[in-house]
């Protein structure tokens, strides 16, 4: 199974900390798990240190119809079978993204 693990979040706290803890679980039980998050936020730069692989986002606001294109671009390429978010505020480019890339990956929130 191969899953995106979103978390746009550019704050250390506990909901970054548990996605990142999450994610090496998911690691640990064979599961290909790659990580969304901010360029240079503190998540991606913990990341990094343990060799995860990452799928920065550098968007401004909640509506960026360039990294939509770009996460939907990846999507299809990547070839996802589950997008688990972290924050709702993601929704603001999952969503649309998984529209564009015209996919039915199930997408979940927590």
């Amino acid at each position: 199974m191969k899953v995106l693990i979103s978390c746009l979040s550019k704050s250390w706290g506990g909901m970054e900390m548990y996605t990142l803890t999450s994610l090496l679980k998911l690691l640990e039980n064979n599961i290909d798990a790659e990580l969304l998050c901010f360029k240079n936020s503190r998540l991606h730069n913990e990341a990094e240190k343990l060799d995860i692989k990452i799928l920065t986002s550098t968007a401004s606001g909640y509506f960026s119809p360039g990294e939509i294109t770009r996460i939907a671009t990846s999507i299809e390429l990547n070839k996802y079978e589950l997008i688990h978010s972290h924050a709702t505020k993601d929704l603001w480019l999952l969503v649309p993204s998984l529209q564009f890339a015209s996919c039915q990956i199930p997408l979940i929130i927590t």
